[in-house]
């Protein structure tokens, strides 16, 4: 495993890349690179690539978002792609309408108020304006990152029935991701073989109503799966078997809001709570703030939806327009704080026509339309709580 995966480092907005060199970039994020090396020439080489394109990017006019120096600066795209680990596409080849029984009804958890707000995120603390549950606390636990490991699927469902959990009981629990990592299913290979090859947030809703969820302090997050484990890691994924017994939060199942229905969402997360996203997040690695447009930039019309986020929030900056906020699992040194603000705007839909590229499943559709930035529209749900 690289060194470059190491996740410890310095904030990207604390970096200035016009200033920047390799030297400090060993030195900030503790690479291990010895400088006779042919591995020190090529992650060089990689750098200096990377950071000339954060350079050009900021120095170009109306841009509403700034690029930066992070973990991933060293790192070529492909090997950057550890860190996806969903494909949307893959839902379309499993048996979508058996999973759909485990569905409940669409019912808000607040009610509905009228006009939605301006500006909502539920990731703000109590006494904050925008704080306007009453009953619950914040929302949000503390920062989750997978690692080397492509478990955004099973970080970004945790993460919400966590936030949902929040909402339906008053108390915040801390839930493990790893549970779903090691423990839910994938028989039909969608979005992967399961674990950190990739899977899917459906199936991840899936066995969590089955089984319920139990703490992080229960099973704490190694961003190891269970494919191929032997020894030590085959005795944490040998505890599967007993996870119900101990489940601290249950399901009664989840909602699949429409696909690109740019209204139903901005409802949903505004009168429901956060949802869980797909997203083409191929070209998020360098962001470092601002509100990013960064997916409909160009000539290409096509996506690859192949992440997993949490949509915690939407709201207006006065000089860069309209975004949804999102949360990532990339680190606190990543974007503004590990989070994004992304362009929201009059929905613009493109073509997802690569559903093997990655972890795609057999029988599903050659292509579909994904709609808003990034795709951002075409696959939104949130769990059901008991």
């Amino acid at each position: 495993m690289l060194s470059a995966l190491a996740v410890v480092g310095t904030p990207a907005q604390k970096i200035d890349p016009q200033h920047y060199t390799f030297e400090q970039f060993i030195t900030d994020f503790k690479r291990s690179y010895r400088p006779d090396s042919t591995e020190f020439v090529l992650r060089q080489q990689i750098f200096e690539e990377n950071l000339s394109g954060v350079r050009a990017h900021n120095a170009a006019v109306n841009q509403t978002w700034k690029l930066g120096i992070n973990r991933f600066s060293d790192q070529t795209a492909n090997e950057s792609a550890s860190f996806f680990g969903y494909n949307r596409m893959a839902e379309s080849g499993y048996d979508r309408e058996a999973l759909r029984k485990h569905q409940g009804p669409y019912t808000a958890m607040i009610p509905d108020a009228g006009p939605l707000p301006n500006a909502v995120d539920w990731t703000a603390r109590p006494g904050n304006p925008l704080h306007t549950w009453t009953t619950a606390p914040s929302l949000m636990t503390g920062q989750k990152e997978q690692g080397s490991c492509g478990s955004c699927w099973a970080l970004a469902v945790a993460a919400n029935v966590e936030s949902h959990t929040a909402l339906k009981t008053g108390t915040l629990p801390v839930l493990s991701s790893q549970q779903l990592l090691s423990c839910s299913s994938n028989p039909h290979n969608c979005g992967g073989k399961g674990g950190c090859d990739g899977s899917t947030p459906m199936l991840a809703y899936e066995y969590a109503q089955n089984n319920g969820m139990v703490t992080e302090e229960s099973f704490m997050y190694t961003a190891i799966d269970c494919i191929d484990c032997d020894g030590a890691d085959c005795d944490a994924c040998n505890r599967c078997s007993s996870m119900g017994a101990h489940a601290a939060t249950h399901l009664e199942g989840w909602h699949q809001l429409k696909e690109n229905d740019h209204d139903d969402v901005i409802q949903a997360l505004a009168t429901v709570g956060p949802l869980v996203v797909g997203v083409a997040a191929g070209s998020w690695f360098t962001y470092s703030g601002g509100v990013f447009g960064g997916c409909s930039q160009g000539a290409s019309s096509k996506l690859t939806i192949n992440h997993a986020v949490q949509l915690v929030g939407y709201g207006t900056d006065p000089e860069f327009g309209d975004y949804w906020r999102i949360r990532n699992w990339w680190g606190s040194d990543w974007g503004e704080d590990g989070f994004m603000r992304l362009r929201r705007s009059a929905p613009k839909c493109s073509d997802d026509s690569v559903p093997k590229e990655g972890f795609g499943c057999d029988n599903g559709p050659s292509s579909v339309t994904v709609c808003g930035e990034c795709g951002i529209l075409y696959s939104a749900s949130y769990p059901i709580i008991q």
